[in-house]
């Protein structure tokens, strides 16, 4: 019985706490997960970056038989699907080269996307480290214009706006380093 009256206070302290926030006004504005705006505009400090060229995509438990291409480098994760793309090839940028890159991230304008598989086909993969720590790692999807990020225990789609300028620097200076070939 306690245990029930309990409950039933939380709920009536919910429902007068949601009339008072609408009595108040405007709703509140939802606050944004600290993590999700650190991938996105807010990516800290990085003293290293790397960019791979992807290829075909494999499912985790294939990963083992995933072919490298002769390259010797490891599959890179494709996490939302729970695949890996064979790495065609990559090139790490250090310090200035890395800045760079972050830099360019930071000024995009990032916008939602929907989560169609089929509207990811990820060309190039990119990882931002500080120190030894990966804080981001994401695959890139020029065609779909779309990329995921990590957001609590999930991914969450977001796409460039890629008729900015500063999204085709972004494309340029990825592409320009590193160029995909046709799948």
């Amino acid at each position: 019985m306690v245990l029930r009256l309990g409950v039933v206070a939380a709920v009536w302290a919910v429902v007068l706490g949601l009339a008072a926030g609408a009595a108040s006004g405007a709703p509140k504005k939802a606050e944004p997960d600290a993590r999700l705006v650190q991938f996105l505009g807010g990516l800290p400090q990085v003293d290293r970056a790397e960019v791979s060229v992807l290829g075909a995509r494999v499912l985790f438990g294939d990963a083992a038989r995933t072919p490298d291409g002769g390259t010797g480098l490891k599959p890179f994760p494709i996490l939302p699907w729970r695949e890996f793309a064979v790495v065609r090839a990559q090139r790490t940028l250090d310090d200035k080269g890395a800045a760079q890159l972050a830099l360019l991230w930071r000024q995009q304008k990032f916008v939602q996307a929907s989560a169609d598989k089929s509207c990811h086909k990820p060309a190039h993969g990119i990882r931002f480290w500080a120190k030894d720590t990966l804080v981001l790692e994401t695959s890139l999807s020029w065609e779909c214009k779309t990329f995921y990020v990590p957001h609590l225990h999930d991914w969450t789609w977001h796409g460039l706006d890629t008729q900015t300028p500063q999204a085709r620097e972004l494309i340029n200076f990825v592409v320009g380093l590193i160029p995909a070939p046709p799948p």
